[in-house]
């Protein structure tokens, strides 16, 4: 199983017949030690280089430990599959998975569903119904 921090390797890139490797978190870049062989031969991406406005310094705490649950960021984020830091991000993206499993939709981001159960909270059952039109619709076409 890949440990949670390699997930977040996005490529390598030679410098001075050197490569470095780097992870990405909040779309940008940092880099750090280079990842295991096994990590390597699935990701095989290769820059020329890297632009400066996407370079951070790692933002996460602890990262050379091996225990997953260590690995923080300043504002206590753990490290995660999403590759990012912002907690509310974070949080909603796990939201909209546990309503796909709770009530079987295959949800999109552009769905809107949350936006969508608010209105409803409003007495405006439309933009729901669409919603639930919509996804019979999709899973009729792929039957």
């Amino acid at each position: 199983m890949t440990k949670t921090k390699y997930l977040l390797y996005a490529f390598k890139c030679k410098e001075n017949q050197k490569y470095s490797y780097w992870y990405e978190t909040d779309k940008k870049y940092f880099k750090q030690k280079k990842p295991p062989v096994t990590i390597l031969k699935r990701n095989q991406n290769e820059l020329s280089s890297v632009n400066d406005e996407d370079i951070i310094l790692n933002p996460w705490n602890e990262w050379d430990s091996n225990n997953i649950q260590k690995i923080i960021a300043d504002n206590g984020v753990c490290i995660n599959y999403l590759k990012s830091t912002n907690n509310d991000f974070i949080q909603k993206q796990e939201d909209l998975k546990l309503l796909e499993l709770l009530i079987g939709l295959k949800l999109k981001k552009e769905d809107n569903y949350i936006q969508r159960v608010h209105d409803g909270y409003e007495c405006d059952y439309e933009p729901m119904k669409e919603l639930l039109k919509m996804k019979i619709l999709e899973e009729i076409k792929s039957e």
